[in-house]
C-alpha cells in the first residue's frame, strides 16, 4: 500500500466519530447502570471573580483547564463508538480467550462461576479476611446503629439490621483466591453487636444446610429466588420473636416455575451466556401494590419502577419500612 493511501486511510478512520456524530448516529449501551457524564459549559468564574491582572491570568488559565477536565470525562463517557468497540473487545476477551476483559470489576471462579472484583469495594478482599474494619469504622457502625436503635425504640418502632452475605463468602471455594486467617468484616459486626440491644439479623442463618441446592446466580452479583427465601427466613425469625402475629411464608406456600437469566456479570462482560433458574412464586398472595408517593431523585441511576415499592395487605396492622439495596430485590414479594 502506498504511503499516501495509507494517510488518507487514516483521515477516513479518525473521521468516522465525526461523520457518525454529524448524521446523528449513536449506539446505545445497555451496561452503563449508571447517569453519563453532561456536556460542560465554559465557565469564565475564576476570570471574572479575580480583580488584578495576574489573577485574572491565573483565573483565564484555571477555567480552561477545569473545562478541558470536565470535557475529557464527558467525552469519555460518551466517546461515539464506545459501546461497540467495548462489546467487541470484551467478546474476543471472555468468549475467546476465556478471560475477563474487566479484570478488576468482574473475576472468573471454577466451574463457570463469576464473581464481582475488588472494583467494587474490595469485594473480594473484604470476603476473604484480606481487607477489614479499622478499629474508627467498627466504633462508628456500632454507635450510628445503635443510636439509630435507641432512638426508634423511643418512638415505639423495631429496628432490625439485616446483612445479606455475598456470593464470595457462600461460594468462595469457586475463587482462587486462599483466605486469610483474619475475621472478616461480617466476624467482626458480629462481634461489636454482641450483647447490645440491636437486632442484628446475620440472613445466612440457614444457608449451610442448603448450599447444595444453589443459592446465588453463577452470571450473577445477588442470590437466586432461594437464597433470597432463606434470607427472608432468616429476618422473620427474628422479627416474631417480636411481633409473633406476622404471617411466616414457608416452602408450601410457593410455586416453582424454570426461566433462564443472563447476569449483570455476564452483561458486564458483553456475554449472551444465560443461565437455567428456579424462580419462587407466591401461590395466593395478599399484598397490594399501591401507587408511589415519593419524588424520584433527578441523579438516581436505575430504572425507576423500583426506586420506592408500597404494599398493603391485610393480614395485620403492623407497618414496615425497608431502607434496602438490590439485595431485597428477590426477598420483597415475602416480605
Amino acid at each position: 500500500m502506498k504511503k499516501n493511501h495509507i494517510i488518507y486511510l487514516f483521515i477516513i478512520i479518525i473521521s468516522i466519530p465525526l461523520l457518525l456524530s454529524a448524521f446523528g448516529i449513536h449506539f446505545e449501551n445497555d451496561n452503563e447502570n449508571r447517569i453519563l457524564t453532561e456536556k460542560p459549559t465554559f465557565s469564565l468564574e475564576n476570570f471574572e471573580r479575580a480583580s488584578s491582572v495576574k489573577q485574572k491570568t491565573y483565573g483565564i488559565y484555571g477555567d480552561i483547564i477545569t473545562y478541558k477536565n470536565e470535557y475529557d470525562a464527558y467525552y469519555a463517557d460518551n466517546f461515539i463508538l464506545k459501546a461497540p468497540m467495548v462489546e467487541i473487545f470484551s467478546s474476543i476477551k471472555s468468549d475467546f480467550f476465556k478471560v475477563s476483559p474487566l479484570q478488576n470489576k468482574v473475576v472468573y471462579g471454577k466451574d463457570g462461576w463469576l464473581f464481582l472484583g475488588d472494583f467494587h469495594s474490595n469485594v473480594i478482599k473484604e470476603s476473604k479476611g484480606l481487607s477489614v474494619f479499622s478499629p474508627n469504622e467498627l466504633e462508628t457502625t456500632k454507635n450510628t446503629q445503635l443510636e439509630r436503635s435507641r432512638w426508634l425504640n423511643e418512638h415505639g418502632i423495631a429496628y432490625f439490621f439485616a446483612v445479606a452475605p455475598n456470593k464470595h463468602t457462600i461460594y468462595g471455594e469457586y475463587l482462587p483466591i486462599t483466605p486469610s486467617d483474619k475475621r472478616t468484616n461480617l466476624e467482626q459486626l458480629e462481634e461489636v453487636f454482641l450483647n447490645t440491644e440491636l437486632n442484628l439479623v446475620i440472613m445466612s442463618k440457614f444457608f449451610n444446610e442448603h448450599k447444595d441446592e444453589k443459592l446465588y446466580y453463577q452470571t450473577d452479583t445477588h442470590w437466586n429466588d432461594m437464597g433470597a427465601f432463606l434470607g427472608y427466613k432468616a429476618l422473620m425469625d427474628s422479627i416474631i420473636e417480636l411481633f409473633p402475629e406476622v404471617r411466616v411464608l414457608n416452602m408450601e406456600n410457593l410455586s416453582q416455575e424454570n426461566a433462564t437469566k443472563r447476569g449483570d456479570l455476564s452483561n458486564m462482560l458483553n456475554s449472551e451466556t444465560k443461565e437455567d433458574i428456579i424462580t419462587l412464586q407466591i401461590i395466593s398472595p395478599t399484598a397490594l401494590m399501591l401507587d408511589d408517593k415519593l419524588e424520584i431523585p433527578k441523579d438516581y441511576p436505575l430504572s425507576y419502577d423500583n426506586y420506592e415499592m408500597r404494599f398493603s395487605s391485610p393480614v395485620n396492622d403492623l407497618k414496615v419500612l425497608i431502607f434496602r439495596d438490590s439485595f431485597s430485590a428477590a426477598m420483597v414479594k415475602h416480605i
